[in-house]
């Protein structure tokens, strides 16, 4: 029963939020602003608390509770991240002129990437999962060849979407919040360097 009580609650401070956002943005007339969350709250009135349902991306099985998650300021778990990048990943795959160039891959590839700890590391043979990524990058023949993925930064508690393009060779981040100057950085890595951070870059 406890369960219960706590779900249903959770759901009325998330459709709350909505609500207060609705309102804020009525109030300065922000029209672009309003349509995502008027389409949020007519289609979360229509599905079940907590209902067992088979979300793309998630590595476990979920119920449609696991979309209050995204209804406020809450701490987005790894299951959300890879919720969200699987969608986009599903929407940019319709869309013939992205799916063309971009490859948008979720947790796995930052898990993979996290077992190296030092530039030694990178002379080991490849995952079987960053092989076969390799493979789909080389094999692409635009010259813009991107790939988009989430990553977790322990030490701000935040995460970013960071982008590598293959061809200007740069490794770029994604920000939607006003964060401090250690965060406003973008790294440059060139053939055969082992990047250890991040580095400042305008432009």
């Amino acid at each position: 029963m406890h369960g219960i009580v706590h779900a249903q609650a959770q759901w009325r401070k998330g459709l709350s939020w909505i609500d207060s956002n609705i309102t804020a943005r009525l109030e300065r007339s922000a029209s672009p602003e309003l349509k995502p969350f008027e389409e949020a709250r007519q289609r979360l009135l229509t599905i079940r608390w907590n209902e067992q349902t088979e979300i793309p991306g998630a590595a476990t099985p979920s119920t449609t509770f696991d979309f209050v998650g995204f209804l406020g300021t809450h701490w987005l778990t790894d299951t959300h991240i890879d919720m969200m990048f699987r969608n986009l990943s599903d929407r940019a795959e319709q869309v013939e002129s992205l799916d063309s160039f971009i490859i948008i891959e979720d947790l796995r590839f930052m898990a993979d990437i996290n077992k190296a700890t030092s530039a030694r590391d990178h002379n080991e043979p490849l995952t079987r999962f960053l092989r076969r990524l390799e493979e789909r990058i080389i094999s692409r023949s635009t010259k813009s060849d991107t790939l988009l993925f989430p990553a977790h930064l322990p030490k701000h508690k935040h995460w970013v979407a960071i982008k590598i393009d293959f061809d200007a060779e740069t490794i770029s981040y994604g920000e939607h919040f006003v964060v401090s100057a250690s965060l406003k950085s973008l790294a440059r890595c060139q053939e055969g360097d082992y990047c250890v951070g991040w580095e400042e870059e305008k432009g």
